[in-house]
């Protein structure tokens, strides 16, 4: 009996009823090539071979690797052995068993614990939904058309972290080279080139102590995790004890800078963050470096963002790269930093004006994220309204999905 949620003319079967999933065939890596049909594996196409394994469209499952994960060929083409492939339709569309296998999240049926993969029998055993055919073609071309245009949209949003990324670049290269307030007419003072360390009042080497998260009442200690962006990010936090000595020496204070000195990634050597006053008398641990600034010559947030320009970023990088794997940069390669210094009071309008920039970004890029969330709910979405028949019309005079499943039981016996 059909249930009373189903369309009209709808009937639901088990899989395995009307399918049979194929194993793909072993094809050595050194025996493909650029030309011919495309060769499937678990994630999709993975190379050519100049003789194919099947004779048309084609639906290809992945077995291992990508468990559940479904392709569609429209031509021949040579599933290999991490996969399950069917060519066989009955006549029905195979984009619309594409959409449909896609929507049945096939991935969830693996069972292992030792080597995952997927069953076939177990892929059988689920119950499917099945349309009558001409509403078949109908969800197919709908869906192509639709998931088509939500493949448009996460292109487009893809490309927008690199294009927040430049912009960002592009601001501290304006701002670090006078251009972003070359316009100012209050501001006659010329910049000066002078070692980072004319500026520096106080560098430290920190604590070689060890934190744990077990600590919880110990005094919190800073890492390589929590230097973000140029800020502190405390959502990661470890502890250790300290006596009087070591956090009279060692604690922070507003408007230190945090420097990574060391790290396996180039990239993050030399990366910076401001301490705020609410990370004041925090430590902070080996591989980061405290700098403390004499504030009557300097804006110690200027010196952050000088600090992650591009030009500095690439000076920092070509001086802490090593070929040992730990890449490192001293305090007194740190002092030896090149500094481009407006007046004071230009720093502060630098600094301003970069952070009003910095937050419009911040915006833009929330706005993306949410975005982004929006965009991956469309796809199981709109195949979930497929499957529930509401994605088109039905029309009362299409012959019921029933009497189409008899004519394929009849075929496939």
């Amino acid at each position: 009996m059909i249930p009373v949620s189903m369309p009209e003319g709808w009937f639901q079967t088990n899989l395995g009823n009307i399918t049979e999933f194929t194993y793909g065939e072993s094809l050595p890596e050194r025996v493909r090539s650029g030309r011919g049909f495309p060769v499937y594996g678990s994630n999709g196409i993975i190379g050519h071979h100049d003789s194919a394994l099947t004779k048309g469209e084609t639906i290809i499952i992945g077995r291992k690797g990508s468990i559940g994960e479904v392709h569609y060929s429209p031509l021949p083409c040579f599933p290999i052995d991490t996969t399950y492939y069917i060519e066989q339709f009955h006549g029905m569309p195979a984009k619309f068993w594409f959409f449909l296998l896609k929507f049945s999240n096939l991935g969830n049926l693996n069972k292992a614990t030792a080597i995952p993969g997927l069953n076939r029998n177990d892929a059988y055993g689920i119950t499917i939904s099945v349309a009558p055919l001409s509403e078949q073609k109908r969800i197919a071309d709908k869906l192509d058309s639709l998931l088509s245009w939500v493949d448009s949209c996460q292109a487009h949003l893809d490309r927008i972290p690199q294009i927040l990324k430049r912009f960002r670049q592009s601001v501290l290269a304006a701002a670090t080279s006078g251009r972003l307030t070359e316009k100012r007419k209050d501001f006659h003072g010329e910049w000066r080139t002078c070692p980072l360390g004319e500026v520096i009042t106080e560098i430290r080497y920190g604590t070689a102590k060890k934190s744990t998260y077990e600590i919880k009442n110990g005094t919190p200690v800073l890492r390589i995790p929590n230097v973000v962006n140029g800020r502190i990010d405390a959502t990661d936090l470890k502890f250790t004890y300290f006596d009087k000595r070591e956090i009279g020496t060692l604690s922070l204070k507003a408007d230190d800078l945090l420097l990574i000195r060391s790290n396996g990634s180039v990239e993050l050597v030399g990366r910076v963050a401001i301490v705020g006053p609410e990370f004041e008398g925090y430590m902070y641990a080996g591989y980061l470096i405290r700098l403390r600034f004499d504030t009557t010559k300097v804006n110690p947030r200027y010196i952050s963002l000088y600090l992650s320009s591009p030009a500095i970023r690439n000076y920092i990088e070509l001086t802490s790269r090593s070929t040992s794997g730990v890449n490192n940069i001293n305090s007194e390669e740190v002092k030896a930093i090149p500094l481009e210094l407006p007046l004071l009071d230009e720093q502060h309008e630098i600094v301003r004006r970069v952070e009003v920039l910095f937050a419009f970004a911040d915006r833009l890029e929330a706005r993306w994220q949410s975005a982004q969330v929006r965009v991956t709910q469309l796809t199981p979405s709109l195949l979930a309204k497929a499957f529930r028949g509401e994605l088109v019309e039905q029309d009362p005079n299409d012959e019921p999905a029933e009497k189409l499943l008899k004519r394929i039981k009849v075929a496939r016996d």
